[in-house]
């Protein structure tokens, strides 16, 4: 089977927000792969009917998976579809998947692990992880382990990464703030600490469930003058573009608002994924400050005010973050999994 033609299997474990961000960047690999005519196949739980629906709409070829998430019978069907595909390569996105799953697997195929947390086992040929925090010291893998790390892996759409990258020129004002987070007192949190405003509209994702915090906090941000607007999944490209800044937390800094260069204010929810924004912070990127868990209301309400009103040290983030992502991710990585090797991203040094 040529190169051109190979056949790629990704097993995604969907399941919640977590599962919702694996499926997005899976999909985005899987279509710059199918750019190069490449094929693909998802195995996906059987239960996970929103996600099966989002595969199907785009054309591409599922495998229904019917053992529980991450088990032995998972693992069992996903070998019989490696033996029966002959795929080239398996993508395994996915914490639940251990490391008797990911051994298992690879021995039969080359396999890659997409991981964002690192520390622990991950006995499998390629391991990535985008976080502008990843580091190799935090896994344990085979002596044969090629590992791709940093935000030069980030995810972007093919369609994206076309896009030449705006200008970002200074405002009188700040018209259109991005936020976002899989939790939704954190979002909250942040609707009350915002300053008052002059019909700044406030471009998010909240919605999608009823939370009567989430709903009493942005009553209060409009009665102090804000906008919200909420919006899908499929526009957010676009209303990112058209962003002057994002507040948003660790695991929802996608390539994307990299590749876009918003200036952005990157929080942490606790001690755990605090990594991320310090190294964030170190670059030239963010702010240092505290976890959420052990901030105060007060303090967050200063740090978010001084962000907003901070024109430079805006626009200096937001350089920065945006010379780390090329959207160039996707090449990369499938150049990895075809066994050629690519040189590193120049990042620039920050101005």
């Amino acid at each position: 089977m040529s190169k051109e033609n190979a056949l790629i299997i990704f097993r995604v474990d969907t399941r919640g927000s977590k599962g919702n961000r694996a499926l997005q960047r899976c999909l985005i690999l899987a279509e710059a792969h199918m750019r190069r005519g490449g094929r693909v196949q998802f195995a996906v739980q059987q239960n996970q009917q929103t996600a099966r629906n989002l595969i199907r709409a785009r054309g591409l070829q599922e495998i229904a998976i019917s053992g529980p998430v991450g088990s032995d019978a998972d693992m069992q069907e996903l070998v019989d579809a490696v033996a029966e595909g002959s795929p080239s390569s398996v993508v395994i996105d996915g914490r639940c998947f251990g490391s008797k799953y990911l051994s298992a697997v690879a021995s039969k195929v080359f396999t890659a692990v997409i991981e964002d947390d690192g520390e622990r086992v991950l006995p499998v040929q390629l391991i990535i992880n985008s976080n502008f925090s990843a580091d190799e010291r935090f896994y344990t893998c085979r002596a044969d382990a090629r590992l791709l790390l940093g935000p030069e892996y980030k995810l972007v759409s093919p369609e994206i990464a076309n896009w030449p990258k705006p200008e970002r020129t200074p405002k009188a004002a700040i018209e259109r703030i991005f936020l976002t987070s899989s939790d939704d007192h954190v979002s909250a949190r942040v609707l009350d600490a915002l300053p008052r405003s002059n019909k700044t509209t406030i471009v998010t994702l909240l919605g999608s469930r009823t939370c009567p915090v989430l709903d009493t906090a942005a009553r209060a941000a409009c009665a102090r003058g804000y906008i919200i607007e909420q919006i899908s999944r499929n526009t957010v490209a676009d209303s990112l573009l058209f962003s002057d800044a994002a507040i948003v937390t660790s695991e929802s800094m996608s390539g994307l608002i990299g590749f876009l260069g918003i200036p952005t204010l990157c929080l942490s929810h606790d001690r755990e994924d605090v990594r991320e924004t310090h190294r964030l912070a170190e670059e030239g990127a963010n702010v240092h400050m505290a976890p959420m868990s052990q901030t105060t209301s007060q303090d967050l309400s200063a740090v978010i005010e001084n962000f907003l009103l901070d024109e430079p040290q805006r626009l200096r983030f937001g350089k920065r973050i945006g010379s780390m992502v090329d959207g160039q991710g996707a090449e990369r990585i499938l150049d990895s999994l075809a066994g050629i090797q690519t040189p590193k991203l120049r990042i620039l040094e920050a101005a």
